[in-house]
């Protein structure tokens, strides 16, 4: 299902959903039965293979045996795709006997909303709060309750708030009122993260669940989106009945603008860092909770509020916008930032230093080879800049290329936007045909609400097909923002098209079929000999077919399949044999162009045959 199919079936079903919401309910469970019969039937499936497989050792003996060694590796591996296994969410555990005064909390609400225990209580490094429920038993449930807190999130709120965060979780797993919506919410992030463990799983058992699934998913997930969304006004709603809706009403307020001051003030201030020290000194997770009090947070809140308040629903998200939320709970958006050593991390009690100390040091860790790089390139071009000003000084007017670099570094580590601006203008002038120059003027004179940066970006767009997409995307959101509706949607458009011919080139280049056409490779002796040569140090390889491909999608690209064996006529295969022999193929070999590495044998036989009839194929 497209994004444009699910987006036009959940507009037709949220009327539904609204005039009859008894009825509707219905519908999704009886569309969630169907899930669980398919798997009912590929369990009944097993079952009778198993059965089968028994009465034929009783019977038939030695046909038996053969039969059964076909059998039960299918069974084996049908049972893994089934008994799929979700990873636990990640996050520093608490306990009671350290953080008593957060346990409290939980367990307040937890009984006022008769929730589930939670098996474990976990602090995360996300701006974020969430319940995570893995199943045990894969698709039939049986969940271990998880409880993720994000720290940040509680630097930025005060306990109060914090507890209507939570109160809002929590009532997605309520009991009573509404059970039965909170567990078709459940149930639809079930089914989508089922299909995508499926997906990434690589067992060939999954051939009996993906197709199914592929169709089931997105249909639940259209269907059942009304439903969710009804969920979080719900929700909201639990919360501002046990916490006031004026609390509520904060700490959405507070979240919306605290995690607008992370994405373009705080993190950014942070890594710009780099540019002047070597290394990272500065503890963020110890400065969250000063500089979200501080007034640079102080003079962004307004701008925060209006930037959320403009945000409209769309089917990416089950959530509400900011505005419709507070609309439901009768509310006005009301920043009430927590008091200097009174935000709801106190609630951690001794835990707190522990933890902020470890997500310091993990950040530090996984940040600092970046951080070395992004030192070590603004000295480079702090040195190309100087010499590039120099060079200027002296009267030489710069090569196009070298005045683009030239202008981005101006941009990036020198004298800033403005003068990046006026020099993007001067080369324009200068230089009207140079793609990457109109991009980013045009893309300057957007972020300014210039109107003349749009014809500026088509103009690039129209010259360099690499920048369609991008362009497309920045041009649909400039569009967005000022209401230019038409140019919007004739821009989303262009982005669908463009995409939608990117995904199917991709999905043709990365997934050979054997239905498709092979040619001869046409390439030239002496690279085919260099080829066989590096392949011929992998000894666990008998046979290699080198074919191109007849790509529809790319008609012009070079595109190669290489097809080996590994396994004798009269040997099993062995699957570690065929994993071994690829790996060294991709790790040694110099492949040409887009080359497809996978073994021609047993399910892919078929391939063997269809590239033994292709005149210069078997180059081993």
């Amino acid at each position: 299902m497209t994004h444009d199919e699910f987006e036009s079936l959940v507009a037709r079903l949220e009327p539904m959903a609204k005039s009859n919401p008894s009825g509707y309910e219905m519908r999704v469970i009886s569309l969630a039965l169907v899930g669980y019969a398919y798997l009912a039937a590929v369990v009944a499936l097993l079952i009778l293979l198993i059965g089968g497989a028994l009465a034929a050792i009783a019977t038939l003996k030695l046909i038996a045996i053969k039969v059964l060694l076909v059998l039960v590796p299918i069974i084996w591996l049908v049972a893994k795709a089934l008994w799929v296994k979700f990873p636990p969410p990640e996050g520093v555990e608490v306990t009671q006997a350290y953080s008593p005064a957060l346990f409290a909390m939980i367990e307040k609400l937890r009984k006022e909303l008769r929730c589930a225990r939670f098996h474990h209580v976990l602090i995360s490094n996300d701006f974020n709060a969430a319940v995570y429920q893995n199943p045990r038993l894969g698709p039939l449930g049986w969940c271990r309750n998880y409880l993720l807190i994000g720290l940040p999130l509680m630097k930025a709120l005060s306990p109060a708030q914090l507890e209507a965060v939570l109160a809002h979780e929590f009532g997605h797993l309520a009991g009573g009122h509404g059970a039965l919506g909170n567990h078709l919410y459940r149930l639809r992030l079930s089914w989508a993260r089922l299909l995508g463990m499926l997906e990434h799983e690589r067992s060939v058992g999954r051939f009996l669940f993906q197709p199914f699934f592929n169709w089931f998913s997105p249909y639940f997930s259209a269907y059942s989106f009304p439903l969710a969304r009804a969920n979080e006004y719900q929700a909201d709603a639990v919360a501002g009945r046990l916490c006031g809706n004026k609390v509520m009403a904060e700490a959405l307020t507070g979240v919306a603008v605290v995690a607008d001051y992370l994405d373009t003030k705080f993190w950014p201030g942070v890594h710009k860092q780099a540019e002047h020290e070597p290394a990272p000194a500065f503890a963020p997770f110890h400065a969250m909770s000063t500089q979200f009090s501080q007034a640079d947070l102080t003079e962004s809140v307004q701008t925060s509020i209006e930037l959320a308040l403009k945000r409209v629903a769309n089917v990416d998200d089950t959530h509400p916008p900011f505005g419709d939320r507070l609309k439901a709970l009768g509310e006005s958006p009301a920043f009430v930032a927590p008091a200097a050593g009174v935000a709801a991390d106190t609630l951690l009690g001794s835990s707190l230093s522990r933890i902020t100390d470890l997500y310091h040091e993990e950040w530090k860790r996984s940040i600092t080879p970046s951080w070395q790089a992004r030192h070590e390139s603004v000295q480079v071009g702090r040195e190309k800049m100087a010499s590039f000003a120099e060079r200027e000084r002296y009267g030489e007017t710069l090569p196009t290329a070298e005045a683009f670099e030239h202008a981005m570094l101006i941009g990036d580590i020198g004298a800033g936007k403005e003068e990046c601006l006026s020099y993007l203008r001067a080369l324009r002038a200068r230089a009207p045909e140079h793609a990457p120059t109109s991009y980013h003027l045009g893309s300057h004179l957007l972020a300014l609400g210039d109107n003349a940066g749009i014809a500026l970006v088509e103009e690039c767009m129209a010259a360099d097909e690499e920048s369609v997409l991008p362009g497309c995307a920045l041009l649909f959101d400039y569009c967005k923002r000022h209401q230019l509706n038409a140019e919007a949607d004739r821009f989303q458009l262009m982005y669908e098209q463009k995409s939608g011919h990117a995904r199917a080139a991709h999905e043709e280049e990365t997934n050979v079929k054997v239905a498709e056409s092979f040619e001869a490779h046409g390439l030239q002796p002496e690279k085919i000999a260099a080829l066989c040569e590096q392949l011929n140090a992998v000894k666990e390889i008998r046979r290699v077919y080198f074919v191109r491909r007849r790509l529809k999608h790319q008609p012009d690209r070079e595109c190669f399949s290489l097809g080996f064996e590994v396994t004798p006529w009269w040997r099993w295969q062995r699957q570690s044999a065929v994993e071994a022999a690829q790996r060294k193929i991709l790790a040694d070999v110099d492949m040409l162009g887009s080359t497809t590495v996978f073994c021609v044998e047993g399910e892919n036989v078929a391939f063997a045959r269809k590239f033994r009839k292709v005149r210069g194929a078997r180059i081993i």
